[in-house]
């Protein structure tokens, strides 16, 4: 509903797209809906940076999303969307097979999460078990 009255609005496209790609398993539905909002002139948060690396890495168009994610890296300045996108890139890396590039951004995100935040347990733990395996 939120997006049927701002179909401009990057934070309610935002939220509908990491729900599509998070919560409900429709990654191809989040990646209409930002395709969408970029094709009509929309322009993105790095929030939006992020979930759409996460929607474009859920799909494995891997290196779309490490284009995303450095674009995000770029501008996101010391937030907890730096520590998520930094955490994402080492996630990718790791599936693309560049374990030692993804060991080094994930201890990264770890570091960055103990001064920002902005990783969920499930994610700090996973990041622990990749170091660690």
């Amino acid at each position: 509903k939120a997006v049927e009255r701002n179909p401009r609005s990057a934070g309610c496209i935002n939220a509908l797209a990491w729900m599509y790609t998070e919560d409900l398993g429709k990654p191809e539905a989040a990646l209409a809906l930002l395709e969408k909002f970029v094709a009509g002139g929309g322009r993105e948060t790095v929030e939006m940076l992020d979930t759409h690396a996460a929607t474009l890495h859920r799909l494995g168009k891997l290196d779309r999303a490490k284009a995303k994610l450095t674009e995000c890296l770029a501008a996101a300045g010391q937030t907890p969307t730096l520590t998520a996108a930094t955490y994402r890139l080492g996630r990718i890396h790791w599936d693309a097979g560049n374990k030692s590039e993804a060991v080094t951004y994930l201890r990264d995100a770890l570091g960055l999460h103990k001064r920002l935040g902005g990783l969920t347990d499930a994610e700090v733990a996973t990041a622990q078990s990749l170091i660690g395996g």
